[in-house]
């Protein structure tokens, strides 16, 4: 399962690899310059809403709960 910390990081890690500016992928996903901030300094969460956002933006997913084994 995926902490908050490892979302943003993962998130950010894509947007760099797309070579996509900060500036860029704030207005992509709409949110502000600071909140990107907040979340990069860990001084806030990013919402699951957000983070949903983000990865359609950057055409990639991530498993955030645990799954469950199907018998």
């Amino acid at each position: 399962m995926m902490k908050h910390e490892q979302i943003f990081s993962y998130i950010n890690a894509k947007r760099e690899e797309q070579g996509i500016s900060k500036k860029d992928f704030t207005k992509m996903i709409g949110c502000t310059q600071r909140a990107f901030q907040y979340w990069e300094r860990g001084d806030r969460r990013i919402s699951l809403d957000t983070a949903d956002k983000a990865l359609k933006v950057l055409g990639v997913s991530a498993v955030i709960g645990a799954e469950k084994e199907r018998k």
